[in-house]
């Protein structure tokens, strides 16, 4: 009688053993069906962002282009000397910020000379480039006391390239 009920104790013991086992496998199964699901849903999606990057790796190439660099800083500077050579004022840039992240702004300082209508034209011109920005921080100072030279020291503050 005793061997019988050590008996039947050990095949219970060896049937709780063995579905504990099971179960603890069914949930592990579980888990993978459940990580192997959601790493086919982002494979899915790597692959659709993958061909949209390459479909619209033009309008990238382009939007990339409308945003100033440190390639693309120096035609800033030579567009605003020209503009100061035609506009009749003395043109000295004091300083630039050329944007490094990206919610830097870029910035140039710089400094003219020459007479009013002349600046006011540069500055009409200076609207008119390329070039999306808004010149903030200027201060105007005249030369002398009857005389019509005047000196301004301003801050071009660059948002992005139009052209």
């Amino acid at each position: 009688m005793i061997s019988g009920v050590v008996f039947l104790g050990g095949i219970s013991y060896a049937i709780w053993f063995l579905y504990s086992e099971i179960d603890d496998a069914s949930k592990a199964i579980a888990d993978a069906s459940v990580n192997f699901a959601l790493l086919q849903e982002k494979e899915k999606e790597f692959d659709e962002s993958s061909k949209n990057l390459q479909k619209y790796s033009a309008e990238i190439d382009n939007l990339d282009g409308t945003f100033l660099r440190e390639e693309t800083f120096v035609d800033l500077l030579r567009l605003v000397e020209e503009l100061a050579r035609t506009s009749g004022v003395s043109f000295k840039a004091l300083g630039a910020k050329v944007p490094t992240a990206a919610d830097d702004k870029a910035v140039l300082s710089f400094e003219l000379a020459g007479e009013k209508e002349p600046l006011v034209r540069f500055f009409i011109l200076l609207d008119n480039i390329p070039y999306s920005g808004i010149v903030d921080g200027i201060s105007w100072t005249r030369q002398g006391k009857s005389s019509d030279q005047v000196k301004v020291s301003a801050s071009y503050l660059i948002f992005n390239y139009i052209k």
